[in-house]
């Protein structure tokens, strides 16, 4: 075949031909096109597609990494759902895919909710309460007794109708039972139930809840940080330093407790109870013989928090812990955490400092223990240990 004879082939494909108009299309390695110089050959495609152009009207709709769509610029906006629709849809599972600790518990709130209205009213509390009491007593209670039971459902009743609308929904009673597992003190609960009803954000308890279940498939209250951390890294509706926070903990596993203050700002503080030994162990050595009983030491006790030690010498004083004029403690106990504030704990010592004075000093009833037993109360809600009180404290002076 000769190259003359071009009208024996249906279509010529030249090899290294400078003629474009031999081919319909020509496909080049490494050619940039240029879209903004005209072409021959632009009514040869029948669509234009653009690398890296600026003209944005070329195409019908485009797709910048890192860039952010306008709600007009999709065809269908999806809301997100809410987290009291979440929990709902996550409490309706089949029954055999919850865990049984959470079926008992929303069981529980079926009985209570004698209307099958879906929430719990203080009326239907008390019957409960007052049924039960009469059950176990097995005769009618005194009217004292009706009267403890109303007080004791009245205080229940305010801590668990957190949104204060005068009854509890299924999200606050889960709220309080995954509190109720390791219980973080009245004081804590006080302060957790306080900063709750005065959050902004909506379906706060709800969110709290649905989250904290999503981690705790036991539904024991507590998980390992990390198993929460990986969870939450999920939930595009969680704040970074909330992850920053539970990273940063020392403490492999985290309570329900501790993850709904750190969600609110909250911060957990150590309390220690530090023990010096007035007779610098004497009273272990004499005691037997002279109180016909063992008695480890005679306590002088302070009270640790805030990085501080705070404790009764005269006045109501603070150092760094060990640095008191008491020498280092015998002995320490950890007593819990604290979720009140430094500036709340300066506040009180404001308020009872002229309460602890020298002239004010007894050896029985008003020592160095007291102050202790009482700065706990206000930051544990709960006393020292009873072993302590029972301790002779000698007057701090004898002691210089």
């Amino acid at each position: 075949m000769e190259d003359g004879d071009g009208d024996e082939l249906p279509l010529k494909l030249p090899r290294d031909s400078d003629e474009e108009d031999e081919l319909p299309l020509i496909l080049t390695r490494d050619s940039v096109l240029d879209y903004d110089q005209p072409s021959e050959c632009e009514d040869q495609l029948p669509l234009k597609l653009p690398r890296e152009s600026d003209d944005e009207d070329e195409l019908p709709f485009i797709l910048k990494r890192d860039s952010v769509l306008e709600d007009d610029q999709l065809p269908l906006t999806l809301p997100r759902e809410s987290h009291n629709a979440a929990l709902e849809r996550f409490l309706g599972s089949d029954q055999e895919t919850l865990n049984s600790v959470l079926t008992n518990i929303l069981e529980r709130f079926s009985e209570l909710d004698a209307d099958g209205s879906g929430t719990i009213t203080m009326n239907e509390l008390a019957a409960h309460w007052l049924s039960a009491a009469t059950e176990v007593c097995k005769r009618p209670l005194s009217d004292s007794e009706k009267e403890l039971i109303g007080a004791s459902v009245q205080r229940a009743f305010d801590v668990m109708d957190l949104e204060r609308d005068g009854k509890i929904n299924k999200h606050e009673w889960l709220h309080t039972a995954l509190l109720d597992m390791h219980p973080p003190g009245s004081v804590a609960t006080e302060i957790i139930t306080k900063k709750l009803r005065e959050s902004e954000i909506p379906d706060i308890v709800a969110k709290l809840v649905h989250t904290w279940l999503s981690s705790d498939e036991m539904v024991c209250g507590m998980v390992t940080r990390k198993m929460l951390s990986t969870n939450l890294c999920f939930d595009p509706d969680v704040d970074t330093d909330l992850l920053d926070v539970l990273n940063a903990m020392g403490s492999d596993s985290i309570t329900y407790a501790e993850f709904v203050a750190n969600a609110l700002r909250l911060t957990f503080r150590p309390v220690e109870l530090y023990y010096y030994d007035l007779s610098k162990s004497f009273a272990s050595v004499l005691s037997p013989v002279l109180l016909g009983q063992y008695e480890e030491g005679i306590w002088h006790t302070s009270v640790g928090v805030f990085d501080q030690e705070l404790y009764f010498f005269g006045y109501i004083l603070t150092c760094y812990p060990g640095q008191s004029a008491f020498g280092q403690p015998r002995k320490s106990l950890h007593l819990g955490h604290t979720l009140r504030t430094v500036e709340e704990l300066n506040e009180e010592i404001k308020r009872v400092y002229f309460d602890y004075r020298p002239d004010l000093y007894d050896a029985f009833d008003h020592n160095c223990n007291d102050l202790s037993n009482h700065m706990v109360q206000f930051l544990l809600g709960r006393s020292i240990p009873d072993s302590v009180p029972c301790e002779i404290c000698y007057k701090e002076s004898d002691f210089k």
